[in-house]
């Protein structure tokens, strides 16, 4: 339930992203905040609904040669026809790392 469009994932454990009731408009960007921890659960629930192998290409790879579907063959992996799922996942997973490794948080908008 935390969008990519606005908001922030932080390094603290919690259940559910959190929305405020009556969000003021000098706050409005802080919101949702969301668990890192979550993040990371969602990450792994995507990659293993695209079916990424284990030793997925680099991001930029698959973004040059599955963007164009033309480069697909007839019978593709989930995870070429999904080319800007593969290619965000790994950078996300590398984003989730640092912010876990640092205690910093993620921000997206």
């Amino acid at each position: 339930m935390h969008s990519d469009a606005g908001g922030f994932y932080v390094p603290i454990g919690f259940d559910k992203s959190l929305f405020p009731a009556v969000m003021p408009d000098d706050t409005e960007p802080l919101w949702p905040l969301g668990p890192v921890q979550q993040l990371a659960e969602d990450l792994e629930q995507l990659a293993r609904a695209l079916k990424l192998p284990p030793d997925p290409p680099e991001p930029h790879d698959v973004l040059k040669q599955y963007l164009d579907d033309r480069n697909l063959s007839s019978d593709p992996q989930r995870w070429q026809a999904q080319p800007v799922a593969t290619y965000t996942l790994p950078i996300l997973r590398q984003t989730f790392a640092q912010s876990q490794k640092t205690g910093a948080a993620i921000s997206f908008g």
